[in-house]
């Protein structure tokens, strides 16, 4: 059986918009253990997910997690967060990694010169990128392909911070302590 480690540390946002990735890797590759690794404070906001198999948690530091996680002896490396930190584990685990670009250039021209270089898609599809396409990932004959859609206004959300999700994917619920999704085919949830 293989195994995926997905990574993403903070925060509450960011790790919620994983959670169409981590469905669609367990949706296409059924037989595979994905695994995710975070701070200790966002447990809560992953543990009711089905599709994630185990939480790692980064409680003490690398010096600690390093040995757990080489004992998982995972095949893949999946970093959603991509920082100084997640490079420092990924060099000492030695795996083949996939990488989400974080256009941190990009994002400081922006806040501080109001130059935007920004791709004009949102981070969710930009987590999708981090995939292979083209060659085979993990045996699938075509690669890693998104299987739903995401619809929304202005980051994820209207000018009022309302959520709108359409999932065009199989019947899909999901909870946690301080967050509910739901979605069916075709239908469109405001939240």
């Amino acid at each position: 059986m293989h195994k995926i480690l997905v990574i993403r540390f903070s925060s509450i946002g960011d790790i919620v918009l994983t959670s169409p990735v981590i469905r669609c890797l367990k949706a296409q590759l059924p037989f595979t253990e994905i695994h995710f690794l975070t701070k200790e404070e966002y447990h809560p906001l992953l543990v009711a997910n089905p599709y994630i198999d185990k939480i790692h948690l980064m409680e003490d530091g690398l010096s600690t997690l390093i040995p757990k996680l080489k004992a998982e002896h995972f095949n893949y490396i999946i970093d959603l967060h991509h920082n100084l930190r997640t490079l420092k584990l990924k060099a000492r685990l030695g795996l083949k990694i996939h990488s989400f670009p974080k256009l941190n250039i990009e994002k400081w021209m922006m806040v501080n010169f109001k130059i935007n270089n920004l791709p004009k898609e949102h981070i969710v599809d930009r987590y999708f990128k981090t995939f292979p396409r083209q060659t085979s990932f993990m045996g699938m004959r075509r690669g890693f392909v998104r299987t739903e859609t995401l619809l929304y206004g202005r980051d994820f959300g209207d000018m009022t911070g309302n959520l709108y999700l359409n999932i065009r994917s199989a019947k899909f619920e999901y909870s946690t302590d301080s967050i509910l999704f739901a979605a069916q085919k075709r239908n469109l949830y405001h939240f």
